[in-house]
């Protein structure tokens, strides 16, 4: 899976904000059910010494996301289609100066679920857009991805037809486009 600090931040902060809405839906869902589409923005920030010297971060996501129920024998998997954008600036805790800049603009969408056993399914997720543009402290375009990432994964859905549930495992992972960021330590860049 991607590995850069930004993604590995990014998925919980989109988890947490749909983890907070579907803990106020009612447990029953019909079929083929809208629960929610609404829009989310986090803030966060802190420290790292992953790259040496001590770093600040900061991040601002904003987006909309969706979440619907599936239908017939996928009636009890919950697909998510989250839309979003961000920036997040690294700057050297003793100087202030701006090391790296990181935006992103994409689309996130469960495409498919597949029933495996149970209620453990196996889905697919797509990402598509710019999922990785890293600058330099003067603005220059070091890293640049864009095109489509799709994610294959088993979840159970712990049969209860409410959103949420476990990670069982990664199946695998398909790129189109230019990625060169996929596996990129950021570190490498300062």
């Amino acid at each position: 899976m991607h590995t850069t600090r930004a993604t590995r931040r990014l998925i919980p902060a989109v988890s947490a904000v749909a983890a907070l809405v579907i803990c106020a839906l009612p447990a029953e869902a019909s079929a083929e059910m809208l629960i929610i589409n609404e829009p989310f923005s986090v803030d966060e920030g802190g420290q790292f010494t992953d790259c040496g010297p001590t770093i600040d971060w900061a991040v601002h996501i904003e987006g909309q996301i969706s979440i619907r129920t599936g239908k017939g024998k996928e009636a009890s998997a919950f697909f998510a289609r989250e839309q979003s954008s961000g920036h997040e600036e690294w700057t050297d805790a003793d100087t202030g100066d701006v090391l790296l800049t990181i935006d992103w603009r994409q689309q996130i969408h469960d495409i498919k679920a597949t029933r495996l056993d149970g209620s453990v399914f196996e889905f697919t997720t797509t990402q598509v857009g710019q999922p990785l543009t890293v600058r330099d402290g003067d603005g220059n375009v070091l890293v640049r991805d864009r095109g489509l990432i799709a994610f294959t994964y088993t979840f159970d859905t712990l049969g209860d037809d409410v959103p949420g549930g476990e990670f069982v495992e990664d199946v695998g992972v398909r790129i189109a486009g230019p990625h060169p960021g996929f596996d990129l330590d950021l570190c490498t860049l300062l």
